[in-house]
């Protein structure tokens, strides 16, 4: 299961997510500067998916999975605005959305479509 707050996720991607029956997967999606992003987040197995392709691009330029992450925050400070995602299994005890993640990926919109790995 993941720690995730849905609305900052809705507020981050400006756009309402598709929801599966049951509410096991939420999915967004946007398109900017000739790239489109599809984000997903499936809350009770914990996993998130990206995948970014260039429109008219046969091949993703980013397609990742992390399967069990355990946590999937939003950051909006001075130092940007953007999702960082835990890889799988990195925490040993229970946490909350104001836990600091250390390490994991980030998943930038604006200014531009963007990943960067991180470790704090």
């Amino acid at each position: 299961m993941i720690e995730w707050n849905p609305t900052d996720v809705l507020e981050f991607f400006g756009t309402d997510p598709q929801i599966d029956e049951y509410e096991t997967g939420y999915h967004y999606s946007i398109d900017k500067n000739g790239l489109h992003l599809e984000f997903s987040v499936f809350p009770l197995a914990g996993d998130v998916a990206v995948t970014i392709n260039r429109q008219g691009g046969a091949i993703p330029v980013v397609d990742l999975k992390v399967l069990g992450s355990q946590m999937l925050k939003r950051v909006n400070d001075k130092s940007g605005n953007f999702l960082e995602i835990t890889p799988g299994i990195v925490f040993g005890g229970r946490f909350d959305t104001e836990t600091t993640i250390p390490y994991g990926f980030r998943l930038l919109i604006d200014p531009e479509i963007g990943i960067q790995l991180f470790k704090k």
